[in-house]
């Protein structure tokens, strides 16, 4: 079992990267937010850590990998729900924060799951039914999330921003205490053109 890689980011593509730890290049399958994150340090002498999981199908070993632990422990339990294999974990992990996701979970938020790639109602459902108590016991699950964040992060995405850049202009819109859906999207658009 590979645990880590702490090694620099020689090469990234659309879902994967190549992580060198002392001259060995360790193909990785990472999320899409992740290797946004990850493009920051492509080339650079700067290491990066990625927690990892090793997946053997067949005659395939696939490596999967996380920059934080969250995000690790989630993807074990997602790939744990029947009909949810790991790349389709990663997709689920891929659209928006492990927070936010495990917050859905816990609370029973239908919609906000069925939004998500490949998820329809009946899956959950069977998300919700199967992970919501482990979520509950392994993480502190607060506050809900904000009403209007979800609508307000689709919208910018649908005008063509990352899912970073949306998240990080809709959240420095709320810290400034907007809230509304439209308000969000009107402060967080400033943030992006400046």
């Amino acid at each position: 079992m590979i645990g880590y890689l702490n090694g620099s980011v020689a090469w990234i593509d659309d879902d994967v990267c190549i992580i060198d730890v002392g001259g060995v290049g360790y193909q990785v399958y990472c999320t899409r937010l992740s290797l946004e994150q990850l493009k920051y340090y492509r080339g650079k002498a700067e290491q990066v850590k990625l927690y990892t999981r090793l997946i053997h199908r067949e005659d395939v070993f696939d490596l999967y990998g996380f920059l934080s632990r969250d995000e690790y422990k989630l993807f074990n339990m997602l790939i744990k729900v029947s009909g949810i294999g790991p790349r389709q974990g990663l997709k689920i992990l891929g659209i928006d924060s492990p927070e936010r996701i495990i917050g859905a979970i816990a609370g029973g938020d239908e919609a906000f799951l069925t939004s998500l790639p490949g998820i329809g109602s009946k899956k959950a459902r069977q998300i919700i039914l199967e992970l919501k108590d482990k979520l509950e016991r392994t993480y502190e699950i607060t506050e809900p999330s904000v009403p209007g964040l979800m609508e307000a992060l689709q919208a910018l995405e649908n005008l063509g921003f990352s899912p970073v850049e949306a998240r990080k202009a809709a959240e420095k819109a709320m810290t400034e205490g907007h809230s509304e859906t439209s308000d969000i999207i009107q402060n967080a658009l400033r943030y992006l053109s400046i």
